[in-house]
């Protein structure tokens, strides 16, 4: 049984099962009608049937549960929390810097920076007269 030296904030403990799922291959793929395939939840889907069981909910929450524990006591401590969020931050910095490494050498420079910046705002200029209107600010069909 695990102990918590103090109560996890929910948002604390749904981000680290969020993170558990996140590192999988696809969350959620959607597949279109015409395939008929399941949806493709990543490892979390062990059996492959296109749901989560609770058993497999259970195993996610596990997992996450013994990456936490960095001392495997038993006990989640404050520290342990404030790992787990580093590791997170961490983790979350790289996908960033690899998204900005458009040439993938293992770094960002400024160029890649400003490029990928400049790339946005064309997705976000849907009339493409080079100036962000409110209604472009707002994703689509909002």
């Amino acid at each position: 049984m695990i102990t918590f030296t103090r109560t996890i904030p929910n948002a604390i403990l749904a981000g680290a099962i969020l993170f558990a799922l996140s590192t999988g291959a696809a969350i959620a793929q959607t597949a279109s009608p015409s395939t008929a395939q399941p949806t493709n939840l990543g490892p979390i889907d062990q059996n492959n049937d296109g749901k989560i069981s609770a058993a497999e909910a259970q195993w996610v929450t596990a997992k996450s549960i013994a990456r936490i524990d960095a001392d495997h006591n038993g006990v989640i401590t404050v520290e342990e929390l404030k790992a787990e969020e580093e590791r997170q931050r961490t983790a979350e910095r790289q996908r960033q810097l690899q998204a900005l490494d458009s040439n993938h050498d293992g770094k960002t420079t400024t160029a890649e920076f400003a490029a990928m910046d400049t790339e946005r705002f064309k997705r976000m200029d849907r009339n493409n007269d080079g100036q962000l209107t409110p209604d472009e600010l707002r994703p689509p069909g909002q």
